[in-house]
């Protein structure tokens, strides 16, 4: 029982690494239309689709720090770091579309759409995470 489940781990380990950290977890569609809120907010829905495809290799905050990070060939970006979060819009969903570096292209697995809402996620991300820098930064400077 217990090299059955090793068996299963490695098999499991190794079809994430030959997929670039994919772990093909594509967003269903019904999970987004489930959520209410994400029906009228790109964000929201940015969000979701992140979860179910993004967070595995690039972490819930987006560091580049996920579950899955350490099995990949290039370690995920930290897409809240500066010269990431600076990106245009227009370079984040050429780089979400053709993947590259590791990353596996979602231009045939997702729609434009939701590769759009993804990179507005990812933009708020970065944001939140500049705002919260600037907050730490402001509040040593006071000493």
């Amino acid at each position: 029982m217990r090299n059955s489940i090793r068996g299963t781990v490695c098999l499991i380990s190794l079809a994430v690494i030959i997929s670039g950290c994919n772990t093909g977890n594509t967003v269903e569609p019904a999970a987004v239309a489930g959520d209410a809120r994400a029906a009228n907010d790109p964000v929201a829905r940015g969000r979701i689709i992140y979860q179910q495809n993004c967070q595995t290799c690039h972490g819930t905050r987006g560091l580049g720090d996920g579950p899955t990070a350490f099995q990949c060939s290039t370690k995920p970006a930290n897409l809240v770091a500066p010269d990431v979060a600076d990106l245009s819009s227009k370079k984040l969903l050429r780089k979400v579309s053709e993947g590259g570096s590791g990353m596996p292209a979602f231009d045939r697995l997702l729609d434009e759409q939701d590769r759009r809402d993804v990179v507005q996620y990812v933009q708020m991300m970065g944001r939140s995470a500049s705002a919260a820098s600037g907050r730490q930064a402001h509040a040593y400077s006071n000493y």
